[in-house]
Parts: structure tokens; C-alpha cells; sequence
């Protein structure tokens, strides 16, 4: 069977980094991918679409979006130093009458606060970590509600910014230090919350139209046995670090009801279309941390990986992602809530 084209022209929305000689603590663009990284997935999107379009920012995206009345956006876009950012570019195709794949800007907000995203999968009965949210200096005490070990972390970052293994606090005064630490040099609420032991575990789910057409959770471990993710975080330093130990993601079943609560949140959260969620699993139980609406898409990524052990290739992963746009008949915008504001209106 010959593979299908995708003949819809792609425009693709990324920015990218050089490879850091070192990364430490105070790197702050670690979700944006490298040139080495988004050279392949551009080459994996030209070997299943006829025609894909680069552009390097929402400022060139926009000087040229007339010319691409008839195209789907692919978002990889993430720019810094905004809580904003990564929502901005679907906000422009959508506020331009544009389709565009992934999450719209309501899911990629609730995404990107990993405070908020936590509130969310509590309404729909997924077990979350205690935690408190400080936004400034004078609600420290805050912390004091919690009990040792305690995680800090940025609440509107992600890719393990601002993240390293002393956010894993083993008394309070360590939360307290880092804590401050992190206040004064994000300018955004930290997100302090109980540390959960158990199986490192990524869920990924894609899915369209209120349909769910795959859902992969893998056990993420350091094959050596030199790092127990077990007891420890998954920080800067084995996530991104140039010395990093190699890692191994391998499938495994989540609880039956705990797979169910996370389709629901997925299908509830409307136009989201992708989304990685990070987890532990702890007594056969999944505690959910934070979810990306955007996520990672290199070679190696988990998603990569929850493809590829459902029998898809690199190259074949954005054949799948991006096909359903082809066959589904063009909007003119993709969230229509255009007939509620005209009935409104009348």
C-alpha cells in the first residue's frame, strides 16, 4: 500500500536554539529546540507532506499570512520571558480564520500552569500531590502546610527550566531558600508540592473530534541503575544536561480507571489534539504533576516513542498527526463559536 501525501500545505511556526556548551540552572530556553532537532522534524514533515513553509516568528508569520489562506499551521513555536508565549501562535491563526493543529489558546493556558492544569485534573478525580501556590515573598509561610520531601518548581515553565535536583527540598527551610530563589528570578508564582515517589511515567494521548486515537503511557528509567527516578526528580541535569546518563522509556499499563480519567480530562479540555502528561505511579495509583499541550516532538521524545511502539515510524507519526486535516473539510475558523456571539448579539 502506497503511504498517502499530505497535499495541504504546511506552514510551520518555530524558533530554535544552538546546542549550550553547558546548561545549569539559570538556562532559560530549554523548550526550545535545538537547530539540530527541528532540522528533523522538518525533514520528517517534507518526506510525508508535498509543501511545508518556515518562518521563524509570529512577527513574519503574520507579515506573510494572506499567502496561506488554505494551509494548516503546525505551532513549534516557544519564544521566552512570557507566560503567553506558547499560545501565541495558534491565537493568531485562530483570530485569522486559520486551522491549525494541536491546542488552541485556552488549552495551551491551562497547560502551561502547572498550578492550574493540577486544579483541572482534580475535577476530574485524578490524584494530584498537595501543594500551595506563592506568589510572593510574603506568602512563604504557605509552605508550611506541607510536609517533607517538597518539590519547587516555576509554575509557567516547562522542559525542566529553573528546575535542578535542589528543588527536591528535604526540609522546609530548604523550600523556603529555593523557593525565594526561584521568586525573584522567574517574576512568576512558584508552585511548591509534595514529592511523589514511584514509577516516572508519561502519558501520551492524540486525538480529534472528541475521538481518542492513541493513548501510550511509558515508564521513563535510567537503565544503569546509577539514577533511582523512583526518589528523585526529573530535573535539568538528567533531562537536558550535555553529560546526562542515557534514559529508556518502555510501555506500561496505567489502572484502568486512572487511563479513563485522563481521556476524559483530555477530551474535555475540547481542541487540544496532542498532549503529554507527567506523572508517577505510586501503590498502582497515577499521581498526575503537569501536562504539556505542546510537546516535545524530537526523534527521541516520548511521543516519538509512544508512536513508534504503536507501529508507526518518525516520519509516519506526523503522517498521522496531520492526515485528518487533509480529509476534513476546511473552516473558517477552528473554534466556531461564531453563530453563539451573532445569537447573542440579535
Amino acid at each position: 500500500m502506497v503511504a498517502r501525501t499530505i497535499n495541504r500545505p504546511i506552514v510551520v511556526v518555530a524558533d530554535y536554539r544552538q546546542e549550550h556548551a553547558e546548561i545549569n540552572s539559570a538556562t532559560d530556553d530549554l523548550d526550545i529546540y535545538t537547530n539540530a532537532e527541528l532540522d528533523e522534524i522538518l525533514c520528517a514533515l517534507r518526506m510525508v507532506c508535498k509543501t511545508v513553509s518556515v518562518f521563524s516568528s509570529p512577527v513574519e508569520f503574520i507579515d506573510s499570512i494572506q499567502n496561506f489562506r488554505g494551509a494548516l499551521v503546525f505551532p513549534l513555536w516557544s519564544g521566552k520571558l512570557s507566560r503567553n508565549r506558547t499560545a501565541l501562535v495558534s491565537a493568531i491563526s485562530e483570530g485569522y480564520g486559520l486551522e491549525f493543529f494541536g491546542a488552541d489558546t485556552y488549552a495551551y493556558i491551562v497547560g502551561q500552569d502547572k498550578s492550574l492544569a493540577k486544579q483541572v485534573a482534580r475535577d476530574f478525580g485524578i490524584s494530584t500531590p498537595s501543594s500551595v501556590l506563592i506568589h510572593s515573598l510574603d506568602r512563604l509561610h504557605l509552605i508550611d502546610l506541607l510536609t517533607p520531601p517538597i518539590v519547587v518548581k516555576p509554575s509557567l515553565e516547562g522542559s525542566s527550566i529553573g528546575i535542578s535536583t535542589r528543588n527536591l527540598c528535604r526540609t522546609t527551610a530548604e523550600a523556603y531558600s529555593v523557593t525565594t530563589e526561584l521568586l525573584n528570578r522567574f517574576a512568576q508564582p512558584v508552585l511548591v508540592e509534595t514529592f511523589v515517589p514511584g514509577i516516572e511515567t508519561t502519558v501520551t494521548i492524540f486525538g480529534l473530534n472528541g475521538r481518542i486515537h492513541l493513548f501510550q503511557a511509558l515508564e521513563i528509567y535510567e537503565p544503569t541503575g546509577q539514577v533511582d527516578y523512583s526518589s528523585t526528580i526529573w530535573s535539568y541535569e538528567l533531562k537536558k544536561a550535555n553529560d546526562r546518563l542515557p534514559i529508556v522509556q518502555r510501555p506500561i499499563c496505567l489502572p484502568a480507571a486512572d487511563e479513563k480519567r485522563l481521556q476524559d480530562l483530555f477530551l474535555a479540555l475540547g481542541k487540544i489534539d496532542l498532549v503529554r502528561i507527567d506523572g508517577r505511579v505510586r501503590d498502582g495509583v497515577f499521581h498526575f504533576l503537569e501536562m504539556n499541550p505542546e510537546p516535545y516532538l524530537a526523534q527521541f521524545s516520548s511521543v516519538a516513542r509512544s508512536f513508534e511502539y504503536n507501529g508507526f515510524s518518525y516520519e509516519e507519526m506526523f503522517r498521522q498527526l496531520l492526515l485528518p486535516f487533509e480529509v476534513q473539510p476546511q473552516r473558517d475558523a477552528p473554534v466556531c463559536e461564531k453563530e453563539v456571539v451573532k445569537r447573542q448579539l440579535e
